[in-house]
Protein backbone atom coordinates (compact mmCIF):
# COMPACT_ATOMS: atom_id res chain seq x y z
CA UNK A 1 0.00 0.00 0.00
CA UNK A 2 2.93 2.44 0.49
CA UNK A 3 4.01 2.15 -3.19
CA UNK A 4 0.78 3.62 -4.03
CA UNK A 5 1.19 6.74 -1.51
CA UNK A 6 2.06 10.21 -3.13
CA UNK A 7 1.96 12.44 -0.17
CA UNK A 8 3.11 11.13 3.50
CA UNK A 9 2.66 12.61 7.15
CA UNK A 10 4.42 11.02 10.04
CA UNK A 11 4.09 11.55 13.90
CA UNK A 12 5.18 9.92 16.92
CA UNK A 13 2.90 8.95 19.44
CA UNK A 14 3.63 9.05 23.44
CA UNK A 15 -0.14 7.51 24.64
CA UNK A 16 -0.46 4.44 23.22
CA UNK A 17 2.22 1.91 24.08
CA UNK A 18 3.52 2.88 28.16
CA UNK A 19 7.65 3.11 27.95
CA UNK A 20 7.39 3.07 24.01
CA UNK A 21 6.79 5.57 21.66
CA UNK A 22 4.72 4.81 18.62
CA UNK A 23 6.03 6.03 14.89
CA UNK A 24 3.30 6.22 12.33
CA UNK A 25 3.65 6.69 8.86
CA UNK A 26 0.51 7.86 7.14
CA UNK A 27 -1.46 9.84 4.76
CA UNK A 28 -4.99 10.44 3.31
CA UNK A 29 -5.63 7.80 0.42
CA UNK A 30 -6.62 10.61 -2.69
CA UNK A 31 -8.22 7.45 -4.46
CA UNK A 32 -10.32 5.73 -2.25
CA UNK A 33 -10.56 8.85 0.13
CA UNK A 34 -9.67 8.17 3.48
CA UNK A 35 -6.82 8.41 5.89
CA UNK A 36 -4.46 5.17 6.02
CA UNK A 37 -1.33 3.77 8.16
CA UNK A 38 0.94 3.07 5.85
CA UNK A 39 3.82 1.47 8.27
CA UNK A 40 4.25 1.75 12.49
CA UNK A 41 7.18 0.92 14.79
CA UNK A 42 8.06 1.42 18.44
CA UNK A 43 11.18 3.20 19.02
CA UNK A 44 12.60 4.11 22.97
CA UNK A 45 14.02 7.44 21.62
CA UNK A 46 13.68 9.92 19.28
CA UNK A 47 17.26 10.25 17.88
CA UNK A 48 18.32 11.07 14.27
CA UNK A 49 19.71 7.65 14.21
CA UNK A 50 17.19 5.81 15.48
CA UNK A 51 14.35 7.38 12.73
CA UNK A 52 17.31 6.67 10.19
CA UNK A 53 17.52 2.69 11.23
CA UNK A 54 14.00 2.31 11.53
CA UNK A 55 12.98 4.16 8.20
CA UNK A 56 15.77 1.82 6.34
CA UNK A 57 14.09 -1.25 8.24
CA UNK A 58 10.53 -0.29 6.82
CA UNK A 59 11.67 0.05 3.08
CA UNK A 60 13.41 -3.47 3.77
CA UNK A 61 10.54 -4.85 4.37
CA UNK A 62 8.47 -3.31 1.77
CA UNK A 63 11.01 -4.47 -0.97
CA UNK A 64 10.66 -8.18 0.86
CA UNK A 65 7.05 -7.65 0.35
CA UNK A 66 5.89 -6.11 -3.29
CA UNK A 67 9.97 -6.92 -4.76
CA UNK A 68 10.42 -3.12 -5.09
CA UNK A 69 12.14 -0.33 -2.89
CA UNK A 70 9.94 3.02 -1.94
CA UNK A 71 10.57 5.46 -4.88
CA UNK A 72 11.11 9.26 -4.06
CA UNK A 73 10.38 12.15 -7.12
CA UNK A 74 13.85 13.64 -5.99
CA UNK A 75 15.73 10.50 -6.04
CA UNK A 76 14.09 8.39 -8.81
CA UNK A 77 12.32 10.88 -11.65
CA UNK A 78 13.74 11.63 -14.45
CA UNK A 79 12.32 14.95 -14.35
CA UNK A 80 12.86 17.28 -12.14
CA UNK A 81 9.38 18.49 -13.09
CA UNK A 82 7.56 15.17 -13.21
CA UNK A 83 4.56 15.80 -11.29
CA UNK A 84 3.26 12.64 -12.25
CA UNK A 85 5.43 10.42 -10.79
CA UNK A 86 4.76 7.40 -9.50
CA UNK A 87 5.92 7.22 -5.89
CA UNK A 88 5.98 9.81 -3.02
CA UNK A 89 6.20 13.15 -3.60
CA UNK A 90 6.20 15.02 -0.30
CA UNK A 91 6.31 14.28 3.52
CA UNK A 92 4.57 16.34 5.99
CA UNK A 93 6.18 16.43 9.57
CA UNK A 94 6.41 18.46 12.76
CA UNK A 95 9.77 20.37 13.64
CA UNK A 96 10.94 17.61 15.56
CA UNK A 97 15.25 17.43 14.48
CA UNK A 98 15.44 13.91 15.42
CA UNK A 99 12.97 12.67 13.00
CA UNK A 100 13.54 15.46 10.24
CA UNK A 101 17.24 14.68 10.49
CA UNK A 102 16.73 10.71 10.29
CA UNK A 103 14.42 11.31 7.15
CA UNK A 104 17.08 13.07 5.50
CA UNK A 105 20.03 10.30 6.25
CA UNK A 106 17.81 7.58 5.39
CA UNK A 107 16.89 9.53 1.76
CA UNK A 108 20.95 9.78 1.30
CA UNK A 109 21.16 6.20 1.95
CA UNK A 110 18.38 5.15 -0.38
CA UNK A 111 19.89 7.48 -3.23
CA UNK A 112 20.43 5.43 -5.90
CA UNK A 113 24.44 4.87 -6.58
CA UNK A 114 26.13 7.06 -9.64
CA UNK A 115 22.84 9.21 -10.46
CA UNK A 116 23.24 12.82 -10.52
CA UNK A 117 20.64 15.10 -8.75
CA UNK A 118 18.17 16.65 -10.60
CA UNK A 119 18.33 20.05 -9.63
CA UNK A 120 22.01 20.30 -8.96
CA UNK A 121 23.79 17.60 -12.05
CA UNK A 122 27.13 18.13 -11.02
CA UNK A 123 26.52 16.62 -8.05
CA UNK A 124 25.67 12.89 -7.30
CA UNK A 125 22.18 12.30 -4.45
CA UNK A 126 24.85 10.77 -2.63
CA UNK A 127 27.09 13.88 -2.09
CA UNK A 128 23.83 15.53 -1.17
CA UNK A 129 23.73 16.20 3.04
CA UNK A 130 20.80 15.12 4.91
CA UNK A 131 19.33 18.97 4.67
CA UNK A 132 19.31 18.88 1.10
CA UNK A 133 17.67 15.80 0.81
CA UNK A 134 14.73 17.57 3.02
CA UNK A 135 14.85 20.85 0.94
CA UNK A 136 13.57 18.54 -1.83
CA UNK A 137 10.67 16.51 0.05
CA UNK A 138 9.91 18.23 3.30
CA UNK A 139 7.00 20.13 4.47
CA UNK A 140 6.58 21.85 7.74
CA UNK A 141 3.00 21.08 9.67
CA UNK A 142 1.42 24.85 9.86
CA UNK A 143 -0.74 23.70 12.64
CA UNK A 144 2.23 23.27 14.81
CA UNK A 145 3.81 26.61 13.03
CA UNK A 146 0.96 28.52 14.19
CA UNK A 147 0.93 27.20 17.76
CA UNK A 148 4.04 28.06 18.21
CA UNK A 149 3.92 31.47 17.26
CA UNK A 150 0.60 32.13 19.54
CA UNK A 151 2.78 30.83 22.09
CA UNK A 152 5.36 33.31 21.92
CA UNK A 153 5.39 36.46 23.83
CA UNK A 154 5.83 39.01 21.56
CA UNK A 155 3.82 41.61 19.49
CA UNK A 156 1.06 41.15 17.17
CA UNK A 157 3.42 43.10 14.96
CA UNK A 158 5.94 40.81 15.11
CA UNK A 159 3.53 37.88 14.79
CA UNK A 160 2.76 39.06 11.60
CA UNK A 161 5.88 38.57 10.14
CA UNK A 162 6.51 34.99 11.21
CA UNK A 163 3.58 34.09 10.11
CA UNK A 164 4.06 35.93 6.59
CA UNK A 165 7.45 33.68 6.50
CA UNK A 166 4.85 30.22 5.95
CA UNK A 167 3.66 30.25 2.20
CA UNK A 168 4.16 29.83 -1.76
CA UNK A 169 6.18 33.12 -2.01
CA UNK A 170 6.70 35.30 0.65
CA UNK A 171 6.19 39.08 0.01
CA UNK A 172 7.28 40.42 -3.77
CA UNK A 173 9.37 37.49 -4.05
CA UNK A 174 13.09 39.08 -3.72
CA UNK A 175 15.58 37.73 -1.52
CA UNK A 176 15.83 41.35 0.28
CA UNK A 177 11.90 40.85 1.11
CA UNK A 178 12.75 37.83 3.24
CA UNK A 179 15.61 39.06 5.19
CA UNK A 180 14.06 42.32 6.00
CA UNK A 181 11.42 40.04 7.55
CA UNK A 182 13.95 37.82 9.62
CA UNK A 183 15.45 41.44 10.64
CA UNK A 184 12.22 42.89 11.93
CA UNK A 185 11.65 39.45 13.78
CA UNK A 186 15.07 39.67 15.42
CA UNK A 187 15.26 43.24 16.29
CA UNK A 188 11.26 43.39 17.14
CA UNK A 189 10.77 40.38 18.49
CA UNK A 190 13.08 40.79 21.95
CA UNK A 191 14.37 37.51 23.29
CA UNK A 192 11.45 35.26 22.97
CA UNK A 193 11.64 36.87 19.10
CA UNK A 194 14.71 36.39 18.81
CA UNK A 195 14.94 32.43 20.26
CA UNK A 196 12.17 31.24 17.57
CA UNK A 197 13.86 32.24 14.66
CA UNK A 198 17.35 31.05 16.19
CA UNK A 199 15.21 28.11 16.48
CA UNK A 200 14.46 27.72 13.30
CA UNK A 201 17.53 28.44 11.33
CA UNK A 202 19.51 26.09 13.78
CA UNK A 203 16.90 23.50 12.67
CA UNK A 204 18.49 23.64 9.35
CA UNK A 205 15.06 22.55 7.27
CA UNK A 206 12.32 24.69 8.85
CA UNK A 207 12.47 27.87 7.16
CA UNK A 208 12.88 26.18 3.48
CA UNK A 209 9.74 23.72 4.86
CA UNK A 210 7.70 26.93 5.13
CA UNK A 211 8.16 28.41 2.19
CA UNK A 212 8.30 27.11 -1.29
CA UNK A 213 10.52 30.33 -2.74
CA UNK A 214 13.24 30.14 -0.55
CA UNK A 215 14.46 26.93 -2.06
CA UNK A 216 12.52 26.52 -5.00
CA UNK A 217 13.06 22.31 -4.83
CA UNK A 218 9.96 20.68 -5.27
CA UNK A 219 8.01 21.62 -8.18
CA UNK A 220 5.44 24.34 -7.67
CA UNK A 221 2.65 22.05 -8.53
CA UNK A 222 3.18 19.46 -5.80
CA UNK A 223 4.65 21.95 -2.94
CA UNK A 224 0.45 23.04 -3.80
CA UNK A 225 -0.94 19.55 -3.99
CA UNK A 226 0.87 18.86 -0.64
CA UNK A 227 -0.14 18.88 2.51
CA UNK A 228 0.31 21.92 5.07
CA UNK A 229 -0.56 20.36 7.78
CA UNK A 230 0.03 16.54 10.11
CA UNK A 231 -3.97 16.26 11.13
CA UNK A 232 -3.99 13.38 9.19
CA UNK A 233 -1.45 11.56 11.16
CA UNK A 234 -2.74 13.21 14.05
CA UNK A 235 -6.62 12.19 13.53
CA UNK A 236 -5.11 8.61 13.27
CA UNK A 237 -3.24 8.57 16.05
CA UNK A 238 -6.67 9.84 17.83
CA UNK A 239 -8.39 7.08 15.98
CA UNK A 240 -6.38 4.76 18.01
CA UNK A 241 -6.27 5.77 21.05
CA UNK A 242 -9.83 5.52 21.15
CA UNK A 243 -9.18 1.28 21.22
CA UNK A 244 -6.72 1.97 23.97
CA UNK A 245 -4.14 3.71 25.38
CA UNK A 246 -1.28 3.01 27.97
CA UNK A 247 -1.01 -0.78 26.59
CA UNK A 248 1.83 -3.39 26.84
CA UNK A 249 3.88 -3.38 23.80
CA UNK A 250 1.98 -6.95 22.77
CA UNK A 251 -1.60 -5.23 23.12
CA UNK A 252 -0.36 -2.08 21.00
CA UNK A 253 1.10 -4.46 18.61
CA UNK A 254 -2.34 -6.59 18.03
CA UNK A 255 -4.37 -3.32 18.78
CA UNK A 256 -2.58 -1.62 15.84
CA UNK A 257 -2.37 -5.23 13.59
CA UNK A 258 -6.33 -4.90 13.95
CA UNK A 259 -6.65 -1.37 13.71
CA UNK A 260 -5.02 -1.20 10.04
CA UNK A 261 -6.47 -4.22 8.81
CA UNK A 262 -10.03 -2.76 8.84
CA UNK A 263 -8.65 -0.16 7.43
CA UNK A 264 -7.44 -2.13 4.88
CA UNK A 265 -11.38 -3.62 4.54
CA UNK A 266 -12.64 -0.56 4.50
CA UNK A 267 -10.55 0.55 1.19
CA UNK A 268 -11.23 -2.89 -0.55
CA UNK A 269 -15.27 -2.61 0.51
CA UNK A 270 -14.94 0.54 -1.02
CA UNK A 271 -13.21 -0.37 -4.41
CA UNK A 272 -15.18 -3.27 -4.80
CA UNK A 273 -18.85 -1.81 -4.07
CA UNK A 274 -18.68 1.63 -3.94
CA UNK A 275 -19.44 2.38 -0.41
CA UNK A 276 -17.74 5.02 1.64
CA UNK A 277 -16.30 5.15 5.08
CA UNK A 278 -18.99 7.84 6.15
CA UNK A 279 -21.89 9.63 4.80
CA UNK A 280 -20.37 12.95 3.79
CA UNK A 281 -17.84 13.16 0.81
CA UNK A 282 -14.16 13.34 1.49
CA UNK A 283 -12.85 14.60 -1.74
CA UNK A 284 -10.34 17.43 -1.54
CA UNK A 285 -13.06 20.15 -1.88
CA UNK A 286 -15.22 18.81 0.95
CA UNK A 287 -12.53 19.12 3.22
CA UNK A 288 -11.68 22.55 2.11
CA UNK A 289 -15.12 23.26 2.75
CA UNK A 290 -15.31 21.88 6.00
CA UNK A 291 -11.80 23.53 6.97
CA UNK A 292 -12.87 26.95 6.14
CA UNK A 293 -16.47 26.37 7.97
CA UNK A 294 -14.28 25.63 10.88
CA UNK A 295 -12.27 28.28 10.69
CA UNK A 296 -15.28 30.91 10.75
CA UNK A 297 -16.89 29.24 13.45
CA UNK A 298 -14.18 29.36 15.33
CA UNK A 299 -13.37 32.90 14.28
CA UNK A 300 -17.12 33.68 15.77
CA UNK A 301 -16.48 31.87 19.34
CA UNK A 302 -13.49 34.21 19.56
CA UNK A 303 -15.33 37.06 18.89
CA UNK A 304 -18.26 35.76 21.11
CA UNK A 305 -15.57 34.67 23.72
CA UNK A 306 -14.20 38.63 23.63
CA UNK A 307 -17.63 40.29 23.70
CA UNK A 308 -18.37 38.62 26.89
CA UNK A 309 -14.91 39.67 28.35
CA UNK A 310 -16.24 43.48 27.57
CA UNK A 311 -19.66 43.07 28.66
CA UNK A 312 -17.70 41.50 31.69
CA UNK A 313 -15.13 44.23 31.89
CA UNK A 314 -18.02 47.12 31.55
CA UNK A 315 -19.91 45.76 34.60
CA UNK A 316 -16.96 45.75 36.83
CA UNK A 317 -16.11 49.40 35.49
CA UNK A 318 -19.33 50.50 36.05
CA UNK A 319 -19.14 49.09 39.67
CA UNK A 320 -16.25 50.32 40.15
CA UNK A 321 -17.02 53.72 39.33
CA UNK A 322 -20.01 53.61 41.74
CA UNK A 323 -17.74 52.41 44.65
CA UNK A 324 -15.40 55.45 43.51
CA UNK A 325 -18.40 57.89 43.51
CA UNK A 326 -19.18 56.68 46.82
CA UNK A 327 -15.87 56.26 48.34
CA UNK A 328 -15.47 59.96 47.37
CA UNK A 329 -18.30 61.30 49.08
CA UNK A 330 -17.23 58.87 52.49
CA UNK A 331 -14.09 60.67 52.26
CA UNK A 332 -15.18 63.85 52.55
CA UNK A 333 -17.78 63.54 55.06
CA UNK A 334 -15.22 61.77 56.97
CA UNK A 335 -12.94 64.81 56.41
CA UNK A 336 -15.92 67.26 57.85
CA UNK A 337 -16.67 65.15 61.01
CA UNK A 338 -12.89 65.25 61.42
CA UNK A 339 -12.15 69.08 61.34
CA UNK A 340 -15.46 69.33 63.52
CA UNK A 341 -14.00 67.15 66.21
CA UNK A 342 -17.14 64.65 66.18
CA UNK A 343 -14.64 61.68 64.23
CA UNK A 344 -11.51 60.37 65.52
CA UNK A 345 -8.31 61.15 63.18
CA UNK A 346 -7.72 57.25 62.88
CA UNK A 347 -11.41 56.80 61.23
CA UNK A 348 -10.12 59.85 58.35
CA UNK A 349 -7.31 57.17 58.17
CA UNK A 350 -9.55 54.45 57.56
CA UNK A 351 -11.91 55.89 54.99
CA UNK A 352 -8.55 57.64 53.29
CA UNK A 353 -7.45 53.96 52.77
CA UNK A 354 -10.47 52.48 51.77
CA UNK A 355 -10.72 55.39 49.16
CA UNK A 356 -6.73 54.49 47.92
CA UNK A 357 -8.06 50.97 47.11
CA UNK A 358 -10.69 51.49 44.90
CA UNK A 359 -8.71 54.14 42.90
CA UNK A 360 -6.18 51.27 42.45
CA UNK A 361 -8.73 48.93 41.60
CA UNK A 362 -10.39 51.91 39.25
CA UNK A 363 -7.18 51.82 37.29
CA UNK A 364 -6.38 48.35 37.03
CA UNK A 365 -9.26 47.71 35.10
CA UNK A 366 -9.04 50.94 33.19
CA UNK A 367 -5.71 49.81 31.84
CA UNK A 368 -6.95 46.52 30.83
CA UNK A 369 -9.97 47.59 29.03
CA UNK A 370 -7.65 50.11 26.84
CA UNK A 371 -5.48 47.47 26.34
CA UNK A 372 -8.08 45.23 25.08
CA UNK A 373 -9.63 48.14 23.19
CA UNK A 374 -6.17 48.62 21.46
CA UNK A 375 -5.97 45.28 20.60
CA UNK A 376 -8.85 45.72 18.47
CA UNK A 377 -10.41 42.82 21.01
CA UNK A 378 -14.20 41.84 19.90
CA UNK A 379 -16.20 41.82 16.93
CA UNK A 380 -16.71 45.61 17.01
CA UNK A 381 -20.43 44.93 18.31
CA UNK A 382 -19.76 45.62 22.04
CA UNK A 383 -18.05 49.01 22.99
CA UNK A 384 -16.05 49.55 26.22
CA UNK A 385 -17.32 52.35 28.63
CA UNK A 386 -15.14 54.39 29.15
Amino acid sequence: MVNEARHVQSDISFKRVAGWLEFELGGFNRVNMCAVVYARAYLNRQTAEAHRVMLVEIDRIVFEDTGKHIQYRHLHALDKDDVNFTGILSWSVDQHRGQAKGIGEYLREMSPLHKFDLYEPTRLLSELSPYEHLERILRLCFAHFTRNIQKTAVSQEVKDAMFSLHGVIHKDGTEAAWQTTLAFIWDKGNKAGRDWLQDKIDSKFALAALCWQLKERIPFTIWLASDDTTNVIESLHQDQLREGSGLTLLGGLLRGEQYDNMRYCLLQNFKENGIRTRYQPSTPSAQVHRALSWQVNSKKRQYDLADSKIHELNNKFRKIRDNLEEGQEQLQEAERKVASGTWATEQLDKARLQFTKLEAQYVKIELECRRLRAAGSGSGKVQFEL
